[in-house]
């Protein structure tokens, strides 16, 4: 096979470049395939583009799709349209043409559709491949791609949505046959000789906690994240407001979602009312999933491993299929990657809304993805392999991130190092911020029993007087303090007191619930809050730290401590000085009075 590549703006240079395609092209084939990726979104000028197309090719097949890229231009007249002409030597190819009618239901056609064409795939001989062009609502197309995928397996399924930036303008899909305003086209590839070798790479890192989808509204609608409003994550994190999250681009945040060992992407599409997320890809409940940002080095180096997989695999032509959420993102970094590609083999370039691609049993709805697509007829040649990727490997790549880009590096690197000092805090990981926040996190714990720190118990504290206050939720505590700790510190040294303070720690993080507040409130005293408890259960608390402390040998001599503890409840006229004053008599009293015991305040 042999592919031509062209490109030009508007209409001028269609002509110069059918003509130069008439005059290289082979004197025998099998078959034609010329698909068009244009920027231009008015009918009639892609009708007629299509039209000439046909009469200066008449045997080959056409489609296409609308797209979008950098820069953004109004007039139809500079924007720029590619062509992809592939002549195949022992291939057939077929145009399969769906359009879904107004009262036709999406879902309910899409399945129709999926088995439609599944049954024509069976009946195809030697399938070698599947390229999709779709145009739809959302980029979900899971009833066809599931129908799809049952039926038809172990065959390289790819392809893209249709996408068209500016506002106002409607994307669509089309072929020799006309325009498709919803619907897809499907390109089947027949071959006993043709090799397609499709592969995909990402560079989204993931950022801060793992959440649990708790509540879905519909497929594509979060309703709740680790049980609380879906949409208060960017708000938390990114600091997006409700009245900034329409202005502010959060798909560049997506969700990360683990599937049969892939990893997708989900970037929201818009907040409602209720602050749940909406998402132009399916989502299920239970599903685990992390915030994510483009890290440009990451993005860089998986695109540069993807291109030397397709440099062995020896391509005759390549169609690279770039997420335009990415193609907007990465920017002026995306032109190298490009190059890499145009060394190795012709290279056209499909930016979609929405990416489409068989991973394993499954074809799977994907964003900001980059797809490479290699065509070859025939074996590999056993001559040795021309080092072009290799050559670019130690190219600067940075020249060409903005200071933004380097922002989002710069994160990468500072989330790493968060993560592995925060490991085992789950309230740190939940504070990990992204950008003017990096550190956050860190800020919220005591270095040394890695238990909250003062200011952040206090604040729960001080949240847990208003919820009583406003709402009458009774919650309780303990004020605890180790018995002749100075002796041991000067006995032992400082590093036993430590050793002392720590293992302490552990001990309160076993006899209390998951929802309870542990802090250490100074030297070593530390607050136990027990939201929802009355008196009563807080006593049986204390009574436990201390019954576990007669079981836990800490001391050079294996010996045990004892903590004094003061135990009370919020009472009706209470305020957060008046609660933590009677909390520190109670403590007093204990101290004072044979110490290792619990004394309820009054």
């Amino acid at each position: 096979m042999k592919q031509f590549s062209y490109d030009f703006h508007g209409l001028t240079g269609l002509d110069e470049a059918l003509k130069d395609f008439q005059a290289k092209c082979p004197q025998k084939y099998s078959d034609i395939l010329v698909q068009v990726f244009t920027c231009i979104s008015e009918q009639s000028i892609v009708s007629s583009m299509v039209e000439q197309i046909s009469a200066a090719i008449p045997l080959a097949k056409v489609v296409g799709t609308v797209t979008s890229e950098l820069p953004l231009i109004e007039e139809w007249e500079k924007r720029r349209t590619q062509l992809c002409i592939m002549v195949f030597q022992d291939t057939q190819v077929k145009i399969h043409a769906f359009s879904r009618g107004e009262q036709e239901v999406e879902h309910a056609w899409q399945r129709k559709v999926g088995l439609e064409l599944a049954e024509c795939c069976q009946e195809t001989q030697h399938l070698a491949g599947l390229e999709l062009l779709i145009t739809a609502r959302s980029v979900d197309v899971r009833p066809f791609l599931k129908a799809l995928a049952h039926k038809v397996h172990d065959v390289p399924v790819f392809g893209g949505g249709a996408y068209a930036a500016v506002k106002g303008e409607v994307p669509f899909i089309f072929s020799a046959d006309g325009i498709v305003s919803q619907g897809i086209l499907v390109v089947a590839f027949s071959s006993c000789r043709l090799q397609l070798l499709v592969a995909d790479s990402m560079g989204w890192r993931p950022l801060g906690k793992t959440m649990t989808i708790t509540k879905m509204i519909d497929d594509y609608t979060i309703a709740e994240l680790d049980h609380k409003p879906a949409a208060l994550v960017y708000e938390k994190y990114l600091g997006v407001t409700r009245e900034e999250f329409r202005s502010f681009n959060v798909s560049e945040f997506p969700l990360l979602v683990e599937r049969d060992g892939n990893l997708l992407a989900r970037p929201p599409m818009g907040r409602t009312e209720d602050d749940a997320l909406t998402f132009a890809a399916d989502l299920q409940a239970g599903e685990k999933v992390r915030l994510s940002y483009g890290d440009p080095q990451t993005i860089i180096n998986q695109a540069l491993h993807m291109s030397r997989k397709i440099q062995s695999f020896q391509p005759e032509g390549i169609v690279l299929i770039s997420c335009i959420g990415r193609h907007f993102y990465v920017g002026e970094a995306e032109k190298p990657e490009i190059e890499w590609y145009r060394k190795i083999a012709p290279v056209s370039v499909c930016y979609t809304y929405g990416e489409y691609l068989r991973q394993g049993s499954n074809i799977n709805t994907l964003t900001i993805t980059f797809v490479a697509v290699a065509f070859r007829e025939g074996n590999r040649s056993v001559q040795a392999e021309t080092p072009a990727v290799d050559a670019l490997e130690n190219q600067d790549f940075q020249e060409y991130l903005s200071m933004v880009h380097r922002l989002a590096h710069f994160v990468t690197v500072s989330s790493q190092e968060q993560e592995r000092l925060a490991a085992q805090l789950a309230e740190a990981n939940a504070k990990l911020a992204t950008a003017n926040k990096k550190l956050q996190a860190l800020a919220s714990m005591d270095r040394l029993t890695q238990l909250l720190n003062r200011g952040e118990v206090e604040h729960h504290l001080q949240e847990l007087v208003q919820h009583w206050t406003k709402r009458q939720r009774v919650f309780s505590g303990l004020l605890l303090d180790i018995d002749n700790f100075k002796k041991i510190n000067d006995s032992y040294g400082h590093d036993v007191g430590d050793h002392v303070l720590v293992s302490l720690a552990e001990v309160l993080r076993g006899c209390v619930r998951g929802h309870d507040f542990v802090g250490r409130w100074g030297g070593d005293e530390f607050l136990v809050l027990l939201p929802d408890a009355e008196a009563d259960y807080a006593v049986q608390v204390g009574n436990r730290i201390r019954a576990s402390l007669q079981q836990t040998p800490v001391l050079p001599d294996s010996g045990c401590i004892t903590v004094s503890i003061g135990a009370g409840q919020i009472f009706t006229e209470d305020d957060f000085q008046d609660f933590y004053q009677r909390l520190d008599k109670a403590l007093y009293a204990a101290k004072h009075n044979e110490k290792d015991q619990v004394v309820l305040a009054t």
